[in-house]
């Protein structure tokens, strides 16, 4: 990755490097490599007759970039099998017939509210652990709209942001539960899906929401990245080495520090371009935000205690200097 290219596009300088749609132009590239390579193991094994009929178009971008196709194509070619085969070709199959959902969120993003995929569970997410309550409709337009007016307010502050969140996220998960909860995710086996819960209520508002946009989309951006180029993290992790987070308080995984680091940069850039627009929003949260977005940064020596607690490329580390430094300056 080029270190340079990281660094203005984190702060959404004017212009666009070429890493933000290279990055999405060879995650597609992966996926057609894969799917030609599920679609060749099913011919040579006599498998696509039973439960696949000939193909003579690939599967098309929307279906390729669908986050549950990534999902099974991944299990499927980590060990070619009949069943992860099967599995894999028939969540093409579905996406492919699957209509595009009434709720599209800047022309390219599909907003889910009720789909089983919306609606499965899985222990140990932030989000989708507890059963999906159904919304109602006008809890569906609340939610929509507060969504739409978040995209536009990130597209009016930092374009280059609103650009970043198309390319990598396709699918916004919306779940909802009676538990007075807030919270969003992604995961790294599911890249272009955002998973929300409760966005329903009045406490997460649209400033929440630009701040999930941008910080969740570069979480799917830097895996992208990471599937194609490896880890940020050069070696193996430990649980019992895990570096206290500055902006949370919390010991977590060294590569979610990694990204956490990059992450926070971009959104102190971002709601410093924000506060200097003409826009409606709450001033007195932006400006927590961004003192929140500084806090790791005003560390004298961030870099040289992430030297200590693992080993990452040095362009990486001296990235974390100039951005360490560039936030001092920015917010003294």
């Amino acid at each position: 990755m080029s270190a340079t290219q990281l660094f203005y596009l984190l702060k959404w300088e004017a212009g666009t490097p070429p890493m933000v749609d290279d990055v999405l132009v060879a995650h597609l590239h992966k996926m057609r490599s894969w799917t030609r390579e599920l679609f060749w193991f099913a011919s040579c094994n006599g498998l696509d007759h039973a439960w696949q009929t000939n193909r003579d178009v690939e599967p098309d971008e929307r279906t390729l970039l669908d986050p549950w196709v990534f999902h099974r194509l991944k299990e499927a070619t980590s060990g070619l099998s009949e069943h992860g085969c099967r599995t894999a070709i028939q969540a093409i199959a579905a996406a492919e017939k699957r209509d595009r959902s009434p709720w599209m969120l800047g022309d390219s993003i599909e907003v889910d509210f009720d789909s089983d995929i919306c609606r499965r569970m899985e222990i140990g997410s932030s989000t989708m652990s507890l059963p999906a309550e159904a919304f109602s409709d006008e809890q569906r337009e609340r939610v929509f709209d507060k969504l739409q007016a978040a995209l536009a307010m990130i597209d009016v502050a930092a374009p280059l942001a609103g650009r970043l969140i198309r390319n990598a996220t396709r699918t916004i998960i919306c779940r909802k539960h009676s538990l007075d909860i807030l919270a969003a995710e992604t995961d790294p086996n599911d890249i272009g899906e955002l998973r929300i819960l409760n966005p329903q209520l009045d406490r997460y508002t649209v400033v929440d929401l630009v701040d999930t946009l941008i910080h969740e989309s570069l979480h799917n951006f830097f895996a992208m990245y990471e599937l194609q180029h490896g880890s940020f993290v050069a070696y193996e992790q430990s649980a019992q080495l895990r570096p206290v987070s500055p902006w949370s308080g919390n010991p977590i995984p060294y590569n979610a520090f990694t990204h956490a680091i990059l992450i926070y940069f971009a959104l102190f850039h971002f709601y410093l371009k924000l506060y200097r627009t003409s826009a409606e929003f709450d001033r007195r949260r932006v400006e927590s935000l961004l003192a929140k977005c500084a806090r790791g940064f005003r560390l004298e020596h961030l870099d040289a205690c992430l030297r200590e607690c693992g080993k990452s490329p040095s362009w990486l580390f001296d990235l974390y200097r100039v951005m360490s430094d560039d936030v001092r300056a920015a917010y003294a």
